[in-house]
């Protein structure tokens, strides 16, 4: 079902997050990661990824769409799994 699918990207992304913060430790890939992100990026996978806010919440606290909060978020994913892809080469 669609929201089965939803669920299972979910856990998807959270898991990338989850690698990315516990990766050897390394809190500073993790700072070089996110300062990639737009700022507004960044604002959506904290307040998701961090905090555990909803897309719901996170689009009356942003004040935009859920739609629009997706596709934030969605981007600022690919940017972390590009750079994770190339961290884990170069170490």
């Amino acid at each position: 079902s669609i929201s089965e699918l939803g669920e299972n990207t979910i856990r998807e992304e959270r898991r990338l997050v989850d690698d990315l913060i516990e990766e050897e430790g390394d809190l500073r890939a993790v700072k070089e990661a996110i300062e990639l992100l737009s700022e507004e990026q960044q604002e959506v996978i904290i307040l998701k990824f961090i905090d555990g806010l909803s897309n719901k919440e996170i689009s009356r606290i942003l004040d935009k769409k859920e739609d629009a909060v997706r596709q934030i978020q969605s981007r600022a994913i690919k940017i972390l799994r590009e750079y994770i892809k190339k961290y884990e080469q170069s170490t």
